[in-house]
């Protein structure tokens, strides 16, 4: 008998799984997945990879991920590839916005990185 409720209970699992799955925009499942995956990674050559495959997918969730992102840039390459991006996904709003991430961070590393990144946004402006 028991057996058979572990039956019942694994089928009406696994059956709210998959109508969950019908249910909800890939789009989420992707950007949680990715998003997930990006922040764990800690070879920033894949990270780069990673970002660029999510620059076609929706910008108003990929977009904080990305200012994110500039706190994990460790290298000059990554930083410059960073700043490009915050600049051309923010515009005239990328220091703003990345200062923003910044007044929240509270590892060394993270501060610093972003802080080189801001200071690349802000010599992009300059010229």
């Amino acid at each position: 008998m028991k057996s058979r409720r572990k039956k019942v209970l694994v089928l009406a699992a696994l059956a709210v799984f998959l109508l969950l799955l019908m249910v909800l925009p890939s789009g989420l499942i992707v950007n949680w997945f990715m998003g997930n995956r990006l922040f764990k990674e800690p070879d920033r050559n894949r990270r780069i990879v990673l970002i660029n495959t999510t620059l076609k997918y929706n910008p108003e969730y990929w977009n904080p991920r990305y200012l994110r992102c500039a706190l994990l840039a460790e290298t000059d390459y990554e930083r410059k590839f960073m700043a490009d991006l915050i600049q051309e996904r923010f515009r005239t709003n990328a220091t703003f916005e990345l200062h923003r991430v910044l007044e929240r961070e509270t590892s060394e590393a993270g501060k610093s990185n972003a802080s080189e990144v801001i200071r690349l946004l802000e010599g992009s402006n300059r010229l």
